[in-house]
């Protein structure tokens, strides 16, 4: 895995948007990638083969990039990205979701830092959270890092302040050395549907393993819209399957970091865990207000934990 030389200004970058039933949303992060004051050299889309209304959508669309589609028949962002992975010749690619819109600078900002830093891997920034009309505030200075026992902040949609290296990024905003990620992928042994969590986490983790530098910078900004998911659950909702899924994910990358100690790790998710991967003290903490649901949560939690595991023995310990 060679870098590129840091004295290239001929650096292509390809953008790519894995979507799924979002037709607006989409229609809006195309037009904010054609506003770019640094031209992508070209756009990937990669698309469901039964999601009709996109495919008819990029039929008629007119944008100022050369549009590659790419069609998947597989659910799942994993699938979608390696996808895309294959179609890519660039040398940067720059990936986000079909509900952000990145500004203007996007594409200029991390083209700056990969020509500066060679030994830079992968960029990422802040995305700015739309709800219901108002913008998500907030300044934090820990992002995208990994502790030893396990723990790990994300707060990319936070993050202020100077450029700095981070563990992991966050998949709505982020670029990557396509030879670089080109030669370890998109994990498919990550379980889920849709957004498939921790994807990101597990990548990173890699590349951070392999002696590459990750960058946060919160001046790459998007503007996210966080849009309704077409899977089998909502953002902000329970479900039993979901929770496996992404407690699984968290459990392999984790497991395999040797950044962390996976006896502390394991011990300290049995007992303590975090907001979405119970252990016995969280389920403790959130029984009086949610009842079962606290009670569910940790035993997904825990069977989550236990297939992580077991997907990490059986691929073999790192």
């Amino acid at each position: 895995m060679n870098p590129m030389q840091d004295n290239s200004n001929t650096y292509s970058t390809v953008v790519m948007i894995p979507t799924y039933r979002r037709v607006s949303e989409l229609e809006r992060c195309l037009r904010a990638v054609n506003n770019q004051t640094h031209s992508p050299d070209s756009v990937i889309v990669i698309v469901r083969d039964k999601d009709i209304e996109t495919h008819e959508f990029i039929k008629t669309a007119k944008f100022g990039f050369a549009l590659k589609v790419i069609v998947v028949s597989s659910p799942g962002v994993i699938h979608a990205l390696n996808a895309g992975l294959l179609a890519a010749n660039e040398d940067i690619i720059a990936i986000t979701d079909d509900d952000a819109a990145p500004r203007t600078d996007w594409l200029m900002q991390i083209w700056q830092h990969f020509v500066e830093n060679p030994d830079v891997a992968g960029v990422g920034g802040r995305d700015w959270v739309h709800q219901g009309g108002i913008v998500q505030s907030g300044s934090v200075d820990r992002v995208g890092k990994l502790l030893t026992h396990g723990q790990f902040i994300g707060n990319h949609h936070l993050g202020t302040g100077p450029a700095r290296d981070v563990d992991f990024l966050k998949g709505v905003n982020c670029a990557y050395r396509s030879s670089i990620v080109k030669e370890i992928g998109f994990d498919t042994r990550l379980r889920g549907f849709g957004a498939q969590p921790h994807y990101e986490l597990a990548l990173g983790l890699k590349l951070s393993a392999a002696g590459w530098r990750l960058v946060y910078d919160p001046q790459i900004a998007v503007d996210h819209y966080p849009a309704k998911r077409w899977e089998r659950s909502q953002r902000e909702e329970f479900d039993w399957e979901n929770c496996i899924d992404a407690v699984h994910n968290e459990t392999l990358a984790l497991m395999e970091s040797p950044k962390v100690n996976r006896v502390i790790f394991l011990i300290w998710a049995a007992l303590v865990g975090s907001r979405r991967s119970y252990g016995f003290l969280q389920m403790l903490r959130f029984l009086p207000s949610t009842g079962a649901v606290a009670i569910r949560r940790f035993v997904a939690s825990m069977f989550g934990r236990i297939l992580g595991c077991r997907a990490w023995l059986c691929h073999g310990q790192h």
